[in-house]
């Protein structure tokens, strides 16, 4: 819509007021000489304010010029003002104008009606709605929808709408490392008139990025613990203390009351204070406790303080949903469970290392801790994926034949294990001819978009091997409609979480899983006691923290499967 020039005064004196209340110490000295030209040259401004001069992104990196009209300086030479954006594919801008981050205040508020509202990429479910307005209702929010039902949407669209409400003018987002480019995504897709920063990279990089004037600023719980120490912080404290809203993601992160990581979140004072995690923490109180000790101060601050209580008192801060309940339209999930035999030289190392780790257990007699006990297992499950020495075994011949049939379709396939050389590494190898990208904790962000980018866009490309930590949470692989278990970590809520990777909003397809077993081992004992305890049945494990997990299989059973104390 074009403005009048009556509409276009009133509209610059508007945006006058709303720079004079900004900070001003976050902005730069082109970023005043650009809000003086409001009352010296107001026909520079664009007449169409529904619309930003630019979208500024930027990401912690080296400045570089990026576009074919450079801004110069009054010398005429390139004026150094961009950020280049780490993340492949992103885009690249200079910092924001005055302009840009006061636009989301001048927009007129946005309201949620049956279809959703305009200027969405894509259209939102009811459920998702009304976490939206859960979210903007509540100052103090967990939304614990389960993995896979669009959770960061919901966020960031929510806080858009903060912003149009003129209620937030500076947001913080904490995130795993493996999540910076989710955000970084969402914010661009369905926030983009919001100035965003990633904050990562060396000390002098992160200072840099924390004054960079924005709306919305991206960052590793690690980072702003590392940020926030010291005598001379990278991160002020008076930027510290400037953010309006704070949002966690992967809540569960800050359940240790004592970890550095939440002492760090603890000293962000902001009004808005947002949590979301699939996996809610209220089966141990002393997590409950820690969570919402940022959350909401003084909630759960009795000593005596019992569960069922904990319970009541948070309620109205919680929201939680299954995709059973919310996601009906969502293909189904087809488990297939493959039962293998070791071969004679695997079977030989394995009854040697089977006997002697029996044997030093059983001379540790009640000293014998789940430590000593998972030492042992790992090392029999990594017999049971290759021999000592061996580049092949069964379980990759078989995942070798079922990676041949869905290459042959023009399928996608994700493949989780627990190792990284004896894993990954071992298995990208192997099916190198499928076209393979890899996962895991030893790529660094940029590292990690480029795969994730690469297996979506390149038909080439037919396997996704990853380790179940590093790609078990956060990501969205829908590309793929198979997914293998080469390994199994020993809970298996980790197995569901990875699997929905593929399973979640935007699957057209059923989901193929196919879970690799050996049988006359300890990933057979393993597996009994599991579906003995109903604890391969996801609905059973919903909600659970690893520790309520871990405590369902007692020490005595784990000495039990080993055949120790017989």
């Amino acid at each position: 819509m074009r403005f009048t020039d009556r509409r276009l005064r009133r509209a610059i004196r508007r945006l006058r007021l709303q720079v004079r209340e900004y900070d001003c110490e976050l902005v730069t000295p082109d970023v005043r000489i650009f809000a003086r030209r409001l009352t010296t040259d107001p026909a520079k401004v664009s007449r169409d304010l529904a619309r930003a001069v630019r979208v500024p992104r930027t990401f912690g990196g080296r400045f570089r010029p990026v576009e074919q009209e450079l801004a110069r300086s009054k010398r005429g030479k390139p004026r150094k003002a961009y950020r280049e954006h780490k993340l492949p594919g992103g885009v690249v801008h200079q910092p924001p104008s005055i302009w840009d981050l006061v636009l989301p205040m001048l927009m007129p508020p946005l309201e949620i009606d049956h279809d959703g509202f305009a200027h969405l990429p894509h259209r939102l479910y009811r459920y998702q709605r009304s976490g939206i307005d859960f979210l903007r209702s509540h100052p103090s929010a967990l939304l614990a929808d389960e993995m896979g039902t669009g959770k960061t949407v919901q966020s960031t669209v929510a806080v858009r709408l903060m912003f149009r409400d003129k209620k937030v003018r500076r947001a913080l987002v904490l995130c795993p490392l493996s999540l910076l480019g989710v955000w970084d995504r969402h914010l661009a897709e369905w926030a983009p008139e919001l100035a965003v920063t990633v904050v990562h990279g060396g000390a002098k990089t992160r200072r840099r990025d924390w004054k960079c004037p924005a709306h919305v600023f991206v960052t590793t719980y690690d980072t702003l613990r590392g940020d926030l120490a010291g005598d001379e912080p990278v991160l002020p404290p008076e930027l510290a203390a400037a953010f309006d809203l704070m949002l966690l993601d992967e809540a569960q992160t800050i359940k240790n009351s004592d970890s550095g990581r939440t002492r760090a979140v603890r000293k962000i004072d902001a009004k808005y204070r947002w949590a979301l995690s699939g996996t809610p923490v209220e089966n141990r109180l002393d997590d409950l406790v820690s969570l919402f000790a940022v959350l909401r101060p003084g909630l759960l601050c009795a000593d005596d303080l019992s569960a069922t209580q904990a319970s009541s008192l948070i309620a109205p801060f919680v929201m939680r949903r299954t995709k059973a309940e919310v996601m009906k339209e969502l293909p189904p999930k087809m488990r297939q469970d493959q039962w293998l035999e070791l071969d004679q030289a695997q079977r030989e190392a394995y009854e040697r290392a089977e006997k002697k780790g029996r044997e030093d257990l059983e001379e540790l007699g009640d000293d014998v801790s789940r430590i000593h006990i998972f030492s042992l297992i790992t090392k029999l499950k990594m017999i049971c994926n290759f021999g000592p020495g061996e580049e092949s075994s069964p379980k990759l011949r078989a995942v070798e034949a079922k990676v041949e049939a869905i290459a042959a379709s023009k399928k996608k396939v994700l493949i989780f294990t627990q190792w990284l050389e004896a894993g990954v590494d071992r298995l990208a190898q192997a099916l190198h001819r499928f076209g393979v990208v890899q996962f895991d904790a030893r790529l660094d962000s940029a590292g990690r978009e480029a795969a994730i980018q690469k297996f979506r866009e390149d038909d080439s490309i037919t396997v996704f091997v990853a380790t179940v930590k590093s790609a078990g949470v956060g990501l969205t692989l829908t590309e793929a409609s198979y997914v293998i278990h080469f390994d199994h970590w020993w809970n298996p809520a980790w197995m569901f979480q990875a699997e929905d990777r593929a399973h979640r909003k935007g699957q057209l397809e059923p989901v193929n899983v196919y879970s690799l077993w050996m049988r006359g081992t300890i990933e057979e004992r393993i597996h009994e006691i599991l579906e003995k305890k109903g604890m391969l049945q996801e609905e059973i494990l919903d909600g659970l923290t690893e520790d309520a997990v871990g405590g369902m299989i007692s020490v005595r059973e784990w000495k039990g499967m080993l055949g120790i104390g017989r």
